[in-house]
């Protein structure tokens, strides 16, 4: 029996369910979902691909009473793109503070602001990702209807007729090890020194952003996780060697962005105890998260604004003389450190929270002159 045939015997539904175009897709995409959750998806992710599906629906409507799933073709996808663009995008854009007028211009000067402080230009680039993740889910639903419908109808060729936007990715910059090392020591020194740069700005402040900016050196954690993390899941720990001598460490369970998952990390104790113990005795609760807001003399458990300790971390890498920016350029020092000290690239991966080893490897040591000359040098002298 060819895969064809045996795809086709296991062919579960009828194509239409005789009650319109939006009646089909709805039925579809629940036993879509309902797929991904026998898979093992996580909650966030199910909801993600609800939520990607929900706008087609929404302009199914319009074509509700003249045709049914069966006459799906290219242009009613091209048509949905089409209207997605002018009537939805406006609006997400709106809440993300840019106007379309912004957008576009934003758009056609992309060359000239790629690596830069430009935050509309994160925000283009977040937008233009989330298009690309609707037409792919798009194109999986199509996929799967394909293959599960009663009546072998094929929608696979409507593919070729519309491709995923291309996403240009930021520059792929890291802070170096001397870089990451003097980001470290200032931001040990920030709450004696903060005064000078930021002369209305509070010790509690200081604290906050010195023990979130170490936590991403410290951990190469990524950028809400950090932010996300509540001070009850930093937790004392100790490991004892095999001389007999104790060391102590911080156990630290990030709540990951890819998944509804815990992943640990550890980070030795004297390096951030003095700010672990001043946010402790100042948040109210252990179940606060750690970049908790301060508002009418209270903290209110509301994580800070991403785009705030963007600007933060920004700002102390230009105070240490380095002309880079965000955070993420901390998330790759952090794993070409670990690496060109000889750290193994399956545990680097796991402190990263990446599920392959490959993921680390083409963005982390692939292109990497720093992590590639040290590893020279230390082969030369084992040759010698």
């Amino acid at each position: 029996m060819s895969p064809k045939q045996f795809q086709d015997d296991l062919a579960e539904w009828d194509l239409c369910t005789g009650k319109g175009l939006v009646s089909d897709l709805d039925a579809w995409r629940d036993r879509y979902i309902t797929e991904k959750v026998a898979q093992g998806v996580s909650d966030k992710t199910r909801k993600s691909y609800g939520e990607a599906l929900t706008p087609l629906i929404e302009f199914a409507h319009q074509y509700d009473s003249i045709m049914d799933l069966e006459g799906l073709s290219a242009k009613f996808v091209n048509n949905y793109l089409m209207w997605y663009h002018e009537h939805l995008a406006s609006k997400d854009l709106e809440v993300k503070k840019i106007s379309m007028e912004e957008y576009n211009q934003v758009l056609s000067n992309r060359k000239t602001n790629r690596g830069k402080n430009d935050a509309k230009l994160s925000i283009v680039y977040r937008y233009e990702k989330s298009l690309s993740h609707r037409l792919t889910v798009l194109k999986q639903l199509l996929l799967f209807i394909s293959e599960n419908n009663k009546e072998n109808k094929d929608f696979t060729p409507i593919f070729k007729y519309f491709t995923k936007i291309k996403v240009q990715k930021r520059s792929t910059d890291f802070v170096t090890e001397n870089e990451l090392e003097e980001l470290i020591d200032f931001m040990k020194h920030w709450p004696e020194v903060f005064k000078e740069h930021f002369p209305k700005s509070s010790e509690r402040y200081a604290y906050r952003n010195s023990l979130i900016v170490l936590l991403y050196c410290l951990s190469g954690a990524r950028a809400d996780e950090v932010i996300s993390l509540k001070m009850e899941h930093i937790k004392e720990s100790e490991y004892k060697d095999d001389n007999g001598t104790t060391h102590l460490f911080y156990t630290i369970s990030y709540h990951t962005t890819k998944g509804d998952k815990y992943r640990e990390v550890v980070v030795r104790r004297e390096e951030i105890e003095v700010f672990v113990n001043y946010m402790r005795a100042v948040l109210p609760d252990p179940s606060y998260v750690l970049s908790s807001t301060y508002t009418n003399g209270t903290y209110t458990n509301k994580k800070m604004p991403d785009v705030d300790m963007w600007r933060f971390t920004t700002y102390a890498l230009k105070a240490i003389g380095v002309n880079k920016s965000g955070r993420h350029i901390i998330r790759r020092g952090y794993a070409t450190k670990e690496l060109a000290d000889g750290k193994d690239l399956a545990i680097v991966a796991m402190e990263l929270g990446h599920t392959s080893t490959n993921t680390t490897f083409s963005a982390y040591v692939k292109n990497n002159p720093e992590l590639m000359m040290k590893r020279k040098i230390e082969g030369t002298k084992t040759k010698s």
